[in-house]
């Protein structure tokens, strides 16, 4: 694992987008910088949409890929994330 990186290994994968898109089974999130941030503060005023793209950016996911994570694994990426999303 690189410096400044952390894994999450999904309890359910996630599938990307097409027809013979990979299946997703573990997250590697890199700590967020100031663009991350930012983008994530202009995509929504909703809190959970807010942290739910700042994690997909963290991941390197798409947004609409992300989403697709089962609630389990939501909390998970929060939770080992906490302390870099300042909540």
């Amino acid at each position: 694992m690189a410096e400044g990186t952390r894994n999450l290994k999904l309890l359910t994968p996630i599938r990307g987008d097409g027809e013979d898109a990979a299946e997703i089974a573990e997250l590697t999130f890199h700590e967020p910088d100031l663009d991350d941030i930012i983008a994530a503060e202009e995509e929504s005023t909703s809190e959970t949409v807010r942290a739910a793209f700042l994690l997909s950016r963290m991941a390197g996911v798409p947004f609409a890929v992300f989403r697709r994570l089962k609630a389990r694994d939501a909390k998970a990426s929060l939770d080992l994330n906490e302390d870099w999303l300042g909540n």
